[in-house]
């Protein structure tokens, strides 16, 4: 894996998944078939997808197609960047509701 900025934001959300042993897939699109999002996952029985983003960058409009369209089967989506937090835990926008989500009962 590269050392961009979204890599980074990458290694720490699937580090996060393995550590609340959450079933993840970050497949590689070949632009054939439907738009898909960076990850694919399941945890606890609940389908959830992320998108991770380098600074400044936002979801595009085929992401906000493809996150609209989960969230409308009730799935959930995180799209998860670096963000200004001090905290190193959670110093990606995104990641506190994904860990919120991971803890659920």
């Amino acid at each position: 894996m590269s050392d961009t900025p979204e890599a980074k934001v990458k290694l720490r959300v699937k580090a996060v998944l393995d550590e609340y042993e959450a079933f993840h897939n970050w497949p590689v699109p070949a632009g054939y078939g439907v738009p898909i999002l960076d990850c694919v996952g399941c945890h606890r029985g609940l389908f959830f997808m992320v998108e991770t983003k380098a600074p400044g960058k936002t979801l595009t409009s085929r992401q906000e197609f493809t996150k609209d369209l989960v969230e409308i089967a009730e799935g959930r989506v995180f799209v998860i960047g670096e963000s200004l937090d001090k905290d190193p835990q959670m110093k990606y926008s995104g990641m506190r509701e994904l860990i919120a989500w991971l803890q659920r009962k």
